[in-house]
């Protein structure tokens, strides 16, 4: 009998959690989709995609953050695009300070975003600003090849909400205890770094930090059933690529071509109906512009 006990506790998933795995990193992109929603007669919704992008450090109050910027897929980083700054202590408590564009909180004050060290039946007080949080279950998810601790939540204004170590909530980054919105869904659709694709079957990031070559570019039409075309100015590159991904961050199409006019057009009659995003690279693999347009 021993013996039994012994073999179901060594393969018992919630003793397979690996080393720590820390949220705070560079180069982690996290995939959001935003999706508001109209009672109207004929119902109407309205959904958006955005990535948050930490890269970068800051110190404030003596304390070492990484910074979050908004963007899009493997969009370069841009001053004004900073959201907020994380720092994770060696507990596995992760603290958010947001800037003076982005009130998560209505403040700038530092706030608890994460406390990964908690057991079944916990209670949490300060995540969610208006409502403690019940710890109801805690097992563990095979993220890549590695189990992760994963924390299932409930309160009396949210019915489930799950932490995932080392990647946050399921529902974004920033957002691991907020009360739900009437009208508005947001969700994580992917998460990337340097170790980590999740789900295992998407392509979030590779996240490359460059400087922007001055290049401006228009496209038309927008949105387009057939032929999207690009006006490229201002670019010194004698080869350039043109990548397209759909909402999950998949590439779809690569256009390769020597920029012998300022003009290219690219066959999007066989895409889905839908939002891309668009990168043109350099001859070196910098993004020299970006963007998103809509197939009808």
């Amino acid at each position: 009998m021993k013996k039994i006990i012994v073999f179901s506790v060594l393969f018992n998933p919630l003793f397979l959690f690996g080393q720590y795995q820390r949220i705070v990193k560079d180069y982690a992109v996290w995939g959001m989709m935003f999706a508001h929603f109209e009672p109207d007669d004929p119902p109407a919704s309205t959904i958006g995609y955005s990535y948050y992008i930490m890269y970068g450090d800051t110190t404030i109050n003596n304390n070492s953050y990484k910074k979050v910027y908004e963007g899009l897929y493997k969009d370069t980083i841009k001053l004004q695009d900073y959201l907020f700054a994380l720092r994770e202590d060696s507990l596995g408590d992760v603290y958010i300070k947001c800037s003076l564009n982005y009130y998560l909180y209505n403040d700038t004050l530092e706030h608890l975003l994460y406390r990964f060290s908690l057991n079944s039946g916990d209670t949490l007080f300060g995540v969610n600003p208006n409502h403690p949080l019940f710890v109801q279950k805690i097992d563990s998810v095979l993220v890549n090849s590695t189990y992760r601790k994963r924390i299932e939540f409930r309160n009396f204004s949210i019915k489930k909400r799950i932490w995932i170590e080392g990647i946050g909530s399921t529902v974004g980054l920033a957002y691991p205890a907020k009360d739900p919105i009437v009208e508005f869904n947001q969700e994580l659709i992917c998460y990337h770094d340097s170790n980590t694709i999740w789900p295992s079957n998407a392509q979030c990031g590779g996240l490359g930090i460059v400087e922007l070559e001055k290049t401006s570019c228009k496209i038309y039409p927008n949105p387009t059933s057939k032929y999207l075309n690009f006006n490229i100015s201002n670019s010194s590159n004698a080869e350039i690529s043109i990548n397209v991904f759909n909402v999950l961050g998949i590439e779809i199409k690569n256009l390769k071509t020597t920029k012998n006019s300022n003009i290219f057009s690219l066959d999007v009659s066989n895409f889905k109906t839908g939002i891309y995003f668009y990168q043109i690279l350099s001859k070196d693999e910098n993004v020299i512009h970006s963007g998103k347009f809509i197939k009808q």
